[in-house]
């Protein structure tokens, strides 16, 4: 690679980790820089049914999760089931995590979806969206923390919005504090 070659890719590079840069997206976002959508794979349906935050699946239900930025970001997503237990959706062990690109939605799981198990009950997914690298453990700390409530930064929290009818959203956008860290949680009741 020549030296003016290096120069061109250095500016490109540097030119992706600005801030949200297609205002029309994120004027229709009203917030922030990644959304999440749950996708019910319905029986008979070509088209997946979005599913609302607090929305109900049954065990055996199958769903997946699609992941949107409008700018480059590391996306991590952890699952806590009903039985208390928590494990990581993405990226999936040992895969190292990637960065997201805008115009480029991440579908969990890449080769499928997920499916319910028999423990019925409250359950979460929460999406971490970081402008730097983490480790899975990095993430798992922050939701961790997301989830207790407690923080350790001055500055305001994350925040979430949903876009949908009745006050309750199918996709969830996510904001970044000046960490360069966000966090969404989405809640399912599983019957």
């Amino acid at each position: 690679m020549s030296r003016m070659q290096r120069r061109v890719f250095l500016v490109s590079v540097v030119g992706l980790a600005t801030a949200c840069p297609d205002r029309s997206l994120r004027d229709q976002s009203k917030q922030g820089c990644f959304s999440l959508e749950v996708l019910l794979s319905k029986e008979g349906s070509s088209e997946p049914e979005l599913l609302e935050n607090g929305g109900t699946l049954r065990s055996g239900d199958r769903f997946a999760l699609r992941l949107t930025v409008l700018e480059p970001l590391y996306l991590y997503v952890e699952h806590h089931a009903a039985s208390g237990t928590a494990g990581t959706l993405h990226p999936s062990p040992p895969s190292p995590p990637l960065l997201t690109l805008p115009g480029t939605p991440l579908t969990v799981p890449a080769d499928g979806s997920l499916q319910l198990d028999d423990r019925t009950g409250r359950e979460s997914l929460w999406v971490v969206a970081s402008r730097t690298l983490l480790s899975v453990e990095q993430a798992q700390a922050v939701v961790k923390e997301a989830s207790s409530g407690q923080t350790t930064e001055r500055e305001p929290p994350p925040t979430s919005t949903v876009r949908g009818s009745g006050g309750r959203g199918k996709v969830l956008w996510g904001g970044l504090r000046d960490s360069g860290l966000g966090v969404i949680r989405f809640r399912l009741n599983h019957v």
